[in-house]
């Protein structure tokens, strides 16, 4: 199954290089993050959300969020 994230920047064809850029995380971490090897913190999935123009519940779906 196909990690959400990689996905949506798919759909929006964004690069990780580019998502990286924009949201300020790390190009390795987003790498890590799409394979299920690491975890975003809130900070780095309220950025990515921004740079994809949703919610963090939009694209983060499956992460407790205490909003």
């Amino acid at each position: 199954m196909v990690n959400k994230l990689k996905k949506l920047r798919f759909e929006r064809e964004i690069s990780q290089s580019q998502l990286s850029f924009y949201g300020k995380v790390a190009q390795s971490k987003i790498s890590l993050y799409e394979r299920g090897l690491a975890e975003l913190t809130e900070a780095e999935m309220l950025r990515i959300a921004q740079v994809l123009n949703m919610t963090v519940k939009g694209a983060f779906p499956k992460v407790n969020h205490d909003e």
